[in-house]
């Protein structure tokens, strides 16, 4: 039994971009006896928590579908449990948000008491000091029985099965550390312990055994893409709890998108394109589209060596051109791919946003608003990259452009002929792997 109904020292920060919503939640808290705070952007937001300094849980609600979602999270540093409140559910916007750091989604409309029981929950974990141990996973084992009630037990157990530190999955798999959490289940760093010396792998476990038949086709196209280097390996598909997790390589690195933090030189951008190209150009031979090229789905060695990751949105074309759904990370989608039409082109398109984003640092469409965001993928050209980056070879400027071009017949037909046109304009272009960091 909890016996807290009162939590006057509990703070929470509101932030809301809707004044009279946020004052809504701020007065319904307020008659719980939580103190809040209150902020309606970032920089607000920021200056609430250096001015009070205690905060509890926070609240972040959007309005709209905001795709500076995981970046907004990842700018307000908040080493505390974070729930994201959207106006309506999107998987990408919910893993997003998770990924970045948040503790947990609901959706509108709210149920209050639902809201004050979670806000409760969390508040009481980060006083006890056990969300910053869950933050970091394994690292640091909660202990076996929280004593928190059957909310946190079915949140947290039920949903994510969460670590001890001898469990083995499959009688051989020791889980390490969880490296992300998705809306379609977990990864976790594991070692074989079987090995001598012990070996380390990734799991994918899915959220249920309704998504078996999604992981097993992922499995299905990474051997049919083995054997190219820029391909993770799959090892084998074991069962927990008939749930069907993939045992993958481990890949020591960083993604691309932690990489491009810093500007990249001429010679180390070509070493990433001409990799990307090459493994694209794997796959489009062998009938697969990748459908979700993007920065953050790039792990790169310390050698320079890339992987693209994720096949979990890749699509088998088989005797079809074309797959019909909506897959992929707005700001790398092609106008085609946004109308639910993917095919190798979408990903020449997402290749051409990569290149374009490597030699400028700028989007070549953007925009905070999702439903803008498309109607200028849809309508709007793109500047030219020059407009960013005088320096550019106007040979990869065009090769940029024609990737970009609106109409699929009119780029490269996939990315074996968006490479050899690489290699023919500029013969010594990406000759050499470069080490990124």
């Amino acid at each position: 039994m909890d016996r807290t109904p009162y939590v006057k020292k509990r703070i929470v920060l509101v932030i809301d971009s809707d004044r009279i919503r946020g004052g809504k939640l701020k007065k319904n808290l307020n008659k719980y006896g939580y103190r809040v705070y209150t902020a309606m952007d970032l920089k607000e937001a920021r200056r609430t928590l250096e001015e009070k300094k205690k905060i509890d849980v926070a609240l972040l609600c959007l309005k709209r579908f905001d795709l500076t979602l995981e970046q907004f999270i990842k700018d307000l540093k908040l080493a505390k449990p974070m729930i994201v409140i959207l106006e309506s559910f999107s998987e990408e916007l919910a893993a997003s948000a998770l990924k970045a750091g948040a503790a947990d989604f609901l959706t509108c409309p709210i149920d209050a008491k639902e809201l004050i029981k979670r806000i409760g929950v969390y508040a009481r974990m980060e006083n006890d000091g056990d969300y910053a141990r869950l933050r970091i996973g394994v690292r640091a084992p909660m202990e076996k029985d929280s004593g928190y009630p059957g909310f946190w037990k079915r949140l947290f157990r039920g949903l994510y099965p969460r670590p001890t530190e001898n469990e083995l999955l499959d009688l051989r798999y020791e889980k390490l550390n969880r490296l992300g959490i998705g809306s379609f289940g977990e990864v976790w760093k594991v070692k074989d312990v079987t090995k001598d010396p012990p070996e380390n792998f990734v799991v994918k476990i899915p959220l249920n055994k309704n998504l078996n038949a999604k992981f097993e086709k992922e499995a299905r196209i990474l051997r049919h893409l083995a054997g190219h280097e820029g391909v993770p390996k799959v090892f084998e598909i074991i069962e927990i709890m008939k749930k069907k997790a993939l045992v993958q390589e481990f890949i020591v690195g960083k993604t691309l998108y932690e990489v491009i933090e810093r500007d990249l030189e001429e010679k180390e951008v070509e070493s990433v394109v001409i990799q990307l190209t090459d493994v694209v150009a794997h796959a489009h031979d062998i009938g697969v589209v990748h459908r979700d090229i993007k920065p953050e789905n790039v792990m790169v060695r310390p050698n320079g060596i890339i992987k693209l990751l994720d096949f979990g949105a890749a699509k088998e074309l088989k005797e079809k051109e074309m797959s019909a759904t909506v897959t992929g990370s707005r700001p790398y989608m092609a106008p085609e791919q946004i109308m639910g039409k993917s095919q190798r082109r979408s990903d020449v398109w997402a290749i051409g946003v990569v290149m374009y984003v490597l030699y400028t640092g700028m989007y070549p469409f953007y925009h905070e608003v999702e439903k803008v965001l498309m109607d200028i993928i849809l309508r709007v050209p793109p500047s030219p990259p020059s407009k960013f980056n005088e320096a550019l070879d106007h040979k990869v400027e065009r090769i940029i452009m024609k990737c970009l071009e609106k109409k699929p017949d009119n780029r490269y037909p996939n990315a074996k002929e968006l490479k050899e046109d690489l290699l023919a304009s500029i013969p010594d272009y990406g000759k050499k792997i470069l080490p990124l960091y």
